[in-house]
């Protein structure tokens, strides 16, 4: 050994036997009959042979989210400066109005009429959905063939988006007698199915189980709807929408039906051109077969002018005739949106929902007459390897990224929404 502790070249690469094992593997390695050649042929494939998957996660599930996405969004972060703007979370309503008085010639002047008002206060709540995967899982996903964390929030996101509306705004009201939760006990953002309700609903018809509701299970904010009395705070049912249902039991859907709830509503100020009918695509169905006949004789009178056509596809031809299906995108003007998240009965609900503006005739302020408020919007919050909220803190080796909206329904004018249950074919 040299005096610098270094090991002489003569033992490089030998062991104390005496073998140099250095020499000997660059022979069995580098001949083209070696033992390395032959290995290639002779072993089994185990550990050579693998599928890669990369990192994209193909969507399985529904995420499309039309009732959520068509509805108007309030934004309410902050106090408006004017106090003649509208207010989040609160508004008056006026309702009621008195009657004009007929006054003999040199009469006196009638008692001074009072304007029946409440005030409407709406309670805010927090949606929120939280994923997690830890520091190896990313590292996994860097250097093998693993799935980013940024990938696994970018589909929490869809997912999110999804339960507000399939568990959150479009779900059906349950009577508390099972497993139902009234709007005061309920930290979930508030429904359609109870925004769009009555107290004629709550009295006389039952839920989608067939449970009849007890009393506050359609109340909602500070609004209880049994309660129609003299200056209480549904009196005169001013804050009941048009509810059409059969007590609960299930009657065949009719163009009379639909026609008699779109009257109801006429009838109560708003025009039919303002509504949407949102609803499953089972309803969505039978109202195409009921217009089946008016849309014939339409597609008729097209075709009297036109020649007959085959179509093709690769080579392969149809019968003949024309495309023309009964699948109507409206109902007799009205704009038709089913989708997968609908509360139902024997067929789907159908909901008519006018979410047009509504304008103060004093201040000329706008504002939907129904929509989302939203008083904290999406906000994404991180934490975790490298984050200002590190593993340290979270006191685990994860990264974790949150999801938070804070929002609410908002029902501006209760007697311009409709609601058409207990149906079936």
């Amino acid at each position: 050994m040299s005096a610098q502790g270094a090991v002489p070249p003569q033992l490089q690469g030998r062991v104390a036997g005496g073998f140099d094992w250095l020499s000997s593997m660059d022979g069995l390695y580098g001949k083209s009959d070696s033992l390395w050649e032959k290995a290639q042929f002779s072993s089994g494939d185990a550990g050579r042979n693998q599928r890669v998957f990369g990192e994209v996660m193909w969507q399985q599930a529904n995420t499309n989210t039309p009732f959520f996405g068509m509805m108007p969004k309030m934004p309410a972060e902050s106090a408006p400066s004017n106090i003649a703007d509208p207010r989040p979370m609160t508004y008056r309503a006026v309702f009621n109005p008195p009657t004009f008085s007929a006054v003999d010639e040199g009469g006196a002047w009638d008692t001074p009429v009072d304007f029946d008002t409440r005030e409407v206060e709406l309670d805010p709540r927090h949606s929120t959905m939280r994923f997690e995967g830890t520091v190896l899982q990313q590292v996994l996903a860097d250097i093998q063939d693993g799935v980013p964390f940024d990938n696994i929030t970018q589909i929490g996101e869809e997912y999110f988006q999804r339960s507000l509306e399939a568990d959150g705004i479009a779900r059906a009201v349950e009577s508390s007698t099972d497993a139902g939760t009234q709007y005061a006990d309920s930290d979930k953002i508030t429904s359609i199915d109870r925004v769009v309700a009555s107290e004629d609903e709550e009295a006389n018809a039952t839920d989608v189980n067939g449970t009849a509701f007890n009393n506050g299970d359609l109340d909602v904010y500070n609004i209880d709807r049994s309660a129609t009395g003299a200056d209480a705070s549904n009196e005169a049912n001013w804050a009941d929408a048009v509810v059409n249902h059969n007590s609960g039991n299930d009657r065949q859907l009719t163009k009379d039906a639909l026609n008699e709830t779109i009257e109801s509503l006429e009838q109560n100020g708003t025009n039919r051109g303002n509504l949407t009918i949102f609803t499953g695509y089972d309803t969505a169905r039978v109202i195409s077969e009921l217009t089946e006949s008016q849309f014939r004789a339409d597609a008729m009178d097209q075709l009297m002018s036109q020649t007959v056509n085959r179509g093709t596809d690769s080579g392969t031809e149809t019968r003949p005739g024309h495309s023309w299906g009964t699948q109507l995108s409206t109902y007799e003007g009205i704009p038709i949106v089913p989708g997968p998240n609908v509360p139902s009965d024997g067929l789907s609900r159908v909901y008519m929902l006018d979410m047009t503006t509504q304008q103060d005739p004093v201040t000329g302020q706008n504002i939907p007459k129904l929509g989302v408020e939203t008083y904290i919007p999406m906000t994404v919050e991180t934490a975790g390897l490298g984050q200002s909220t590190n593993t340290l803190a979270l006191d685990n080796l994860v990264e974790q990224q949150g999801l938070l909206t804070t929002h609410q329904i908002r029902c501006n004018r209760f007697n311009h929404q409709g609601k058409l249950r207990d149906l079936k074919e």
